[in-house]
């Protein structure tokens, strides 16, 4: 056996989408990426349509952000696909900026070669989010910081429900009814229904056994 697939087996493909200022580096990831049946590198044309798109920039700095605007032609064609970026400069300023256009992996360019790339590209796919340590930390001293300073003066929390909606979701997780619900809290249960109908209605979840669920994927028990 050569690690090839069986006849008659099925390959999943990934598409990939190059977006660089660098045709050097285009070619090189055109040419690692090609060599692989399950992955099929698009023209810049087809950037839409592309599961998994890869940012390469030997600079990636606020500068070249600007100067290129790379992240932003993604976000404008591709939507909220999952971005690879390979770079090896990179400015800490723009992380929460890069986080949000989509992308996933930040992996330095000296480093990767096409096993690397490779990895990074299916990981991706699969929703599998890897930033080098120093740069998790910071991310998550910039989420902290939206939670206390933004989110929480107006009554949100980092899953989009309010304090309300969380009290009243993480006890219908517990067992509790809406009248059980309304003593513990002080509410009426007029009240109680009326907050769960709504979040029910907004995040289209089917019943109170769903709303539950949901309340527990949403970190909010």
């Amino acid at each position: 056996m050569n690690g090839e697939p069986q006849k008659g087996s099925t390959v999943s493909i990934t598409s990939v989408a190059v977006v660089t200022s660098d045709l050097l580096l285009r070619k090189g990831a055109n040419l690692m990426l090609g060599q692989h049946e399950d992955v099929r590198v698009l023209a810049a044309s087809e950037l839409a349509h592309a599961d998994v798109v890869l940012l390469l920039e030997t600079r990636m700095t606020k500068g070249a952000l600007a100067g290129l605007g790379p992240l932003d032609r993604v976000a404008g064609s591709a939507g909220h696909r999952p971005c690879v970026l390979v770079t090896d400069h990179f400015d800490e300023d723009d992380l929460l900026a890069a986080v949000l256009f989509g992308v996933t992996a930040i992996i330095p360019l000296r480093e990767t070669g096409a096993p690397q790339l490779l990895n990074a590209v299916h990981a991706a796919r699969r929703g599998i989010v890897s930033f080098p340590a120093h740069l998790q930390r910071k991310l998550l001293t910039l989420v902290q910081d939206v939670d206390s300073q933004v989110l929480r003066p107006n009554g949100l929390t980092m899953s989009g429900l309010t304090d309300r909606e969380c009290d009243i979701l993480r006890l219908l997780t517990e067992g509790l009814n809406t009248w059980q619900i309304a003593g513990k809290l002080s509410y009426s249960e007029r009240t109680v229904k009326n907050v769960l109908h709504r979040v029910m209605k907004r995040q289209g979840l089917r019943n109170r056994a769903h709303a539950a669920a949901y309340a527990i994927r949403a970190c909010v028990c």
